[in-house]
Order: structure tokens, then sequence, then C-alpha cells
């Protein structure tokens, strides 16, 4: 699997994500990804380039301060 950092700027969330976290969960979130890093990479959607996985993930890390993140591009 290769990875790719992409901006967040550039990641196009779909609209149809249904997941949805609470303030908690998505300090939570903040916290793991500012110790740890990114342990599962965003995946986006080579054809449409909306984000297939993820949504969380890149808007934890957009909050906490990065603006890259790792992301493995799949053909769905």
């Amino acid at each position: 699997m290769q990875t790719t950092l992409v901006k967040i700027s550039e990641l196009k969330p779909a609209l149809y994500n249904p997941r949805k976290m609470s303030t908690g969960e998505m300090q939570k979130l903040e916290r793991s990804i500012a110790k740890f890093g990114f342990v599962e990479p965003v995946v986006v959607n080579k054809v449409t380039g909306n984000i297939v996985g993820g949504h969380q993930r890149s808007i934890a890390a957009q909050i906490i301060g990065m603006t890259e993140v790792p992301v493995v591009f799949v053909e769905i």
C-alpha cells in the first residue's frame, strides 16, 4: 500500500458520509493522532476524489494543526 501526503485543504469529503462523532470522541481522536500519528491513512476514491474512509481523522488532524495527512488512493 503506497501512501501519499496530501494537503487537508485538497481533500473532498463525501456528502454521504454517515459517521458523526461526539465532541468527546473527537477530542480522543485528536489526542490519539497527536500522540501516535496516523495509524491508518485517509482513503480517497481516485475516480471521484471523495474521501471513502477517514473523514473524522482528517478533521481531527486539521483541528490539531496538521496541514497534510497520509492518503491511499483507490479506484472504486
